[in-house]
């Protein structure tokens, strides 16, 4: 089995029953000085563009990205009339992005492009071209445009999309979150387990639930969020996608950036006949334990200790699960506990 890595997934807390006092959300420009930079390195090339922007876009783009987590692959920053794209990781400086601006909005003519090989493996300028053009339209002005590069495959046109971007080609962008979240108790909750103090002035009180007495959605995001927490373990960074793709539920990457996970997320051990041949893995829950599976291995599995496929369901539906399969086949897939 593959595992997959990254930073730990940031924990947020839905809190039930509680009023919303204040909710901040507050677009400030990037600094130069609110994350580590290094200087665009004297090996550097310079390429001619012609982009016009109008001016809602320039204000925008002036505003740049801060970086708030792993995920966030850049941190970009306005400063006269200069844009500059610096790698969050190491604050290592790719582009610079010279504007003329004025009254009507902006149009960008030129780039300084890095160059030195130990910083910057890139030597084509026409490929710079259209990547800083796709930064600036899914990081800056939050377009959903098509990736600039084509790769062999699916899955590493993915990965090249997400080493450039991150979590901004699901649409998730730092400069949307919220701030600032101050709640307090109120009078009919329940007795708790917990006292938890938020920004140091309310107080309020946690009680477990009981995963039975969610709905469908909720327990989506309940396991969801009970598997991440086990990956963790191994290393995965996971991150829940808001529609399936390529009949994935979320991804799983390795802290060491090379392999990827698709995983289909199941309330019990499940196959289909759709998910077959799309080298998706199958995350399902099992007397207190959770598995991983890769899909089309667990087909396997099922063909010689079962007679699922052989079954109704699976030969004019597609599909076959079950909340409580025969001990043979979970002894068989003991080996894919994590």
């Amino acid at each position: 089995m593959q595992r997959i890595i990254s930073w730990p997934a940031g924990l947020w807390l839905a809190v039930r029953k509680t009023s919303l006092r204040r909710i901040e959300h507050k677009l400030k420009a990037a600094k130069p000085t609110d994350f580590r930079t290094e200087p665009l390195p004297d090996r550097r090339t310079v390429i001619s563009m012609s982009r016009l922007f109008s001016q809602q876009e320039t204000r925008r783009i002036r505003k740049g990205l801060v970086p708030q987590q792993m995920e966030d692959k850049w941190f970009i920053y306005w400063e006269n009339d200069n844009l500059y794209f610096h790698r969050s990781w190491t604050g290592i400086c790719i582009y610079v992005a010279h504007f003329a601006t004025d009254a009507a909005g902006s149009k960008l003519n030129q780039v300084q492009v890095n160059r030195d090989p130990e910083q910057y493996n890139e030597t084509s300028e026409e490929l710079d071209a259209r990547m800083i053009s796709y930064l600036v339209d899914v990081l800056l002005l939050h377009r959903n445009v098509e990736f600039p590069v084509e790769e062999p495959s699916a899955e590493k046109q993915a990965l090249a999309n997400w080493s450039q971007v991150g979590r901004a080609m699901f649409g998730q962008h730092p400069n949307e979150e919220s701030v600032a979240v101050r709640c307090t108790r109120t009078d009919t909750e329940r007795p708790t387990d917990q006292t938890l103090t938020l920004d140091g002035r309310s107080t309020m009180k946690l009680t477990k639930i009981d995963r039975n007495s969610l709905n469908a959605r909720q327990k989506e995001i309940f396991n969801f969020q009970k598997v991440s927490g086990l990956l963790a373990d191994y290393g995965f960074n996971c991150i829940k996608l808001a529609d399936d793709w390529q009949g994935a539920d979320f991804l799983a990457y390795h802290k060491d950036g090379l392999d990827t996970l698709k995983v289909q997320l199941k309330s019990r051990l499940t196959i289909a006949q759709k998910y077959q041949g799309k080298d998706l893995y199958l995350a399902f829950p099992y007397q207190e334990h959770w598995y991983l599976v890769e899909h089309d291995t667990l087909i396997e599995i099922i063909g010689r200790h079962t007679i699922w496929l052989n079954s109704d369901s699976w030969i004019e539906n597609g599909g076959y699960h079950s909340a409580a399969p025969s001990a043979q086949v979970m002894q068989r897939l003991a080996e894919y506990r994590l």
